[in-house]
């Protein structure tokens, strides 16, 4: 597995074991369904390292 954005704010963002990850470009459907839902969203891909 290869992350492309800000690992580093992946790790800190991640409480407990309970997180997501999936296959493909689905970040703007994921994105949608979540604040449908009233889940926040944080998309590290969005984030570039230092």
């Amino acid at each position: 597995m290869k992350i492309h954005g800000d690992s580093g704010a992946l790790l800190e963002q991640m409480k407990g074991f309970h997180w997501m990850l999936s296959y493909g470009d689905y970040l703007k459907e994921t994105g949608y369904a979540l604040k449908k839902v009233g889940v926040e969203f944080l998309n590290v891909s969005a984030s570039k390292p230092a």
